[in-house]
C-alpha cells in the first residue's frame, strides 16, 4: 500500500463529514483507484448532492485534516482495512473498522483466535472457570481476546499472560487512556506481551456507547466466542448475538439456574451456544 492510499484513507477517518457507511464506500474506491474521485463521482459514489461532496472534499484539504493526520502519522502506529495484516475474519464484518491503533504485535492477528468475555463481577465460579479453560487454550497456540473491561475480561488477559500465553485487549478508549483505571499497568503489561487495539482516536474518552460498538471487533477478530458468568442484561451477550450474526461459533459456560448472573449464558445454550464443560469443548468447535 503506498504512503498516500494510507494518508488519503486516514483522513477518511478522521471526516465528521461521512457516515461510517459513506466512508466504507469511499475507501473500498480508494483501493480500487489510488485516488479520491472527482465532486461529481464523489456525489454520485457516496449519493450526496453537489454541495455536501465540496463540503467533504474541503474538509479533506482544511489546514485542520492536515494537521491531525501528521500528528497521528508521525507517533501513533495503526493499521488499515487496506492493509495485508488486516485480519481476514474481521474484514468480512457488518462495519468493520477502517483503521485500528495498537501497541504490541501484530503477528498476533494471523494466529487463531478465540474471545472470552463475562461479568463484570465475577464470582469464584467464574474465576475457576476461566482459570482451567485458558491453559489449554494457550497450550495449542490459541490467541485470547478480550475487552480490557473491569472483572472477567481482566482475569481473561492476567491468566493467558501468567501462563504465558498471548492475549489481545479490544478497548473502548483510546491508546492513550486507561479504563477502568485499575486496569492501567495491565494494559500496559498487554502493550508489552501482547496486543491493544483501538478504533478510536488516542486520547478518546470512555464514551457509553463506545464499549458495545467495540465489542464487533472483540467478535470479529474470532474464529469462536466463549461466555463466562452473563447475567440477562450483560454487555458480553452483545458480544456473542454479534458472533451469531457473523456466522461465528459461541460458546457459554453453563451455571445454576436459580441464579441471575447465571442467566445470560444459560439462555444462550438454550438457544444453540455449545455449553462448555471443559477446554475440549471449545477446542472441538474449532476443530483443534
Amino acid at each position: 500500500m503506498t504512503k498516500k492510499l494510507r494518508h488519503d484513507i486516514l483522513k477518511c477517518y478522521l471526516t465528521t463529514k461521512l457516515t461510517p457507511k459513506q466512508k466504507l464506500v469511499l475507501v473500498g474506491y480508494l483501493q480500487k483507484t489510488g485516488q479520491i474521485p472527482p465532486l461529481t463521482t464523489v456525489g454520485q459514489l457516496l449519493n450526496i448532492d453537489l454541495d455536501q461532496a465540496e463540503e467533504f472534499v474541503h474538509d479533506l484539504t482544511s489546514p485542520a485534516m492536515t494537521e491531525m493526520s501528521e500528528w497521528i502519522l508521525a507517533d501513533h502506529p495503526f493499521i488499515t482495512i487496506a492493509d495485508k495484516i488486516y485480519p481476514t475474519q474481521l474484514r468480512e464484518i457488518y462495519m468493520p473498522p477502517l483503521l485500528l491503533f495498537y501497541q504490541g504485535d501484530l503477528e498476533l492477528l494471523q494466529t487463531p483466535i478465540v474471545s472470552m468475555v463475562g461479568s463484570r463481577h465475577y464470582t469464584s465460579y467464574g474465576q475457576v472457570a476461566v482459570r482451567q479453560l485458558i491453559p489449554p487454550l494457550v497450550a495449542q497456540g490459541i490467541t485470547v481476546c478480550s475487552g480490557l473491561a473491569q472483572g472477567i475480561d481482566g482475569l481473561v488477559h492476567r491468566t493467558t499472560i501468567g501462563c504465558h500465553g498471548k492475549t489481545i485487549a479490544v478497548i473502548g478508549t483510546g491508546l492513550g487512556r486507561y479504563y477502568p483505571p485499575a486496569n492501567k499497568s495491565l494494559q500496559q503489561l498487554l502493550a508489552k506481551k501482547g496486543l491493544v487495539l483501538s478504533e478510536y482516536l488516542p486520547q478518546a474518552s470512555p464514551l457509553r456507547w463506545h464499549f458495545p460498538h467495540r465489542n464487533r471487533i472483540i467478535a470479529g477478530l474470532s474464529q469462536a466466542t466463549v461466555v463466562v458468568e452473563a447475567g440477562q442484561k450483560s454487555g458480553s451477550l452483545i458480544t456473542a448475538n454479534m458472533a451469531l450474526r457473523e456466522n461465528r461459533d459461541v460458546l457459554a459456560v453453563p451455571g445454576p439456574i436459580d441464579e441471575e448472573k447465571y442467566v445470560g449464558c444459560n439462555q444462550l445454550i438454550q438457544a444453540g451456544a455449545k455449553p462448555v464443560l471443559a477446554a475440549t469443548d471449545i477446542l472441538d468447535e474449532l476443530q483443534l
